[in-house]
Formats: structure tokens, sequence, C-alpha cells
């Protein structure tokens, strides 16, 4: 399988095509393999076709929010009073204490890309992750 995927990346590059007009989701899903050193930067530039999250984020949907323009920070504002904010909310603290243990210890592991597709085997869908949208 590592073979059939090393002369397809050859192919597409030679061709400029990118694999999400050649495969379906559920034909990358099946495309697994360890992909280290320069096959995986060779793989993550077709895949993404040059355009990649930052170091070691992954992006959870497909639609992410570009700009800030709903955003509102009331940290600029000199007159907020913080007791208006404090109901319904809790503080960090007492909201992180209703999260799962396992989950918080989980949440801090920072998995790349290089721990997902060359220490373990990763689908080109998954690798597609670490990909700009």
């Amino acid at each position: 399988m590592g073979h059939y995927i090393a002369y397809l990346v050859l192919w597409t590059t030679f061709t400029n095509l990118s694999l999400g007009a050649i495969f379906t989701e559920r034909e990358m899903q099946h495309m697994a393999g360890k992909f280290c050193g320069d096959h995986l930067a060779d793989m993550l530039s077709l895949v993404c076709g040059g355009l990649y999250n930052h170091k070691g984020k992954r992006t959870m949907f497909s639609n992410k929010i570009e700009n800030n323009d709903d955003y509102d920070d009331t940290d600029s504002l000199g007159y907020f009073d913080d007791s208006l904010m404090a109901f319904p909310f809790r503080s960090k603290e007492r909201a992180k204490s209703l999260i799962n243990f396992q989950y918080q210890k989980r949440k801090g592991d920072k998995k790349g890309v290089v721990d997902e597709c060359c220490h373990k085997s990763c689908s080109l869908l998954e690798m597609r992750g670490y990909c700009a949208n």
C-alpha cells in the first residue's frame, strides 16, 4: 500500500492535481500508511495543496470562522462591571472542576501530525485535518 501511495504522489505531483479532486472521502479514509520525513512533507503538500494550519494544530470542523466581527471585547471597556458577568457563568477553576479528569489530562497532550502519521498510521482523510481551510 505504501508503494501505491508513493506512486500516487508522484503522479499527482506531475499532473498538478489535488487528491480531493481524485478521491472521495471514503476512499481517502481507507488509504492509510505511515509517512515520515520527506514523505510526510510531500503527502501534506499534496493533500493540503500547500496550505497548512499552525504547528501542531488540527482543524476539527471544515468551516472555520476567519474574522472576529461578532467578537465583543468587554475587557477594552473600562466601565464594564465584572459582577454583571458572574451569573450564569462560573469561574474558570469551578468550570474545570466539572470536566472529567482523564479528559483534562488528554487535552494537554500535544499530538501533532508526526505523532499521528509517522509514529502511527494515519489515513489521508486524517492528514487532511492538518490543512488550512
